[in-house]
């Protein structure tokens, strides 16, 4: 009967072992909570333009402003096919899409809210916009014209850059009979991610 009662008490222990360690294994365990992952992966979409500035400069240094309506004047379709309609940024890409699906892609990077954007030459960054808040994008576009006309010659020059912050190097100071347009505007996007 004592090999009885040392058997049980034995499958009492094991059994009561057994139960305490299935409770803690089959408790609910919480996985740690890792935080949330910043991303400045972006899909933007073209909300309004502004105009910034759009004047006229002539070989006498007069400047003069120009009315929106004129745009079309001076760069007739360049300006709405130029503009992208969406941005998407993804790591280390952007890809900004215009009109009839025209796609230009870029190395990318960002510095705080700033978007740069690797030159052609791939030793360089140029900024292209910046985040304004959590949903917006803000990019700057300028477009210029020139026309230089001489006794010899006559030259046509047309651009457009994003982020051109200043015409002045375009201007040529002993430039004779130019006349220099000059269009900046900024372009806000609205995240749609």
């Amino acid at each position: 009967m004592k090999s009885n009662i040392t058997y049980f008490s034995i499958y009492a222990m094991v059994s009561l072992l057994l139960l305490t360690a299935c409770k803690k294994e089959n408790g609910v365990v919480k996985p740690p909570v890792d935080p949330p992952i910043e991303t400045n992966d972006l899909k933007l979409k073209l909300d309004s333009k502004k105009v910034l500035d759009f004047q006229k400069i002539t070989s006498s240094s007069s400047a003069s402003s120009l009315a929106e309506s004129d745009i079309k004047k001076y760069f007739e379709d360049r300006v709405d096919l130029s503009i992208p309609k969406e941005i998407i940024v993804e790591k280390d890409s952007t890809i900004l899409i215009k009109q009839y699906g025209i796609t230009e892609r870029y190395k990318s990077k960002w510095e705080k809210d700033d978007l740069y954007l690797q030159n052609s030459d791939e030793s360089s960054w140029k900024l292209i916009g910046a985040k304004k808040n959590k949903t917006d994008f803000v990019l700057s576009m300028s477009f210029y014209s020139k026309k230089s006309v001489t006794q010899s010659s006559q030259n046509f020059l047309i651009g457009q850059e994003y982020n051109l912050k200043s015409y002045d190097h375009l201007l040529s100071k002993n430039a004779e009979n130019t006349d220099f347009i000059w269009l900046k505007i900024d372009l806000l996007y609205n995240n749609t991610k």
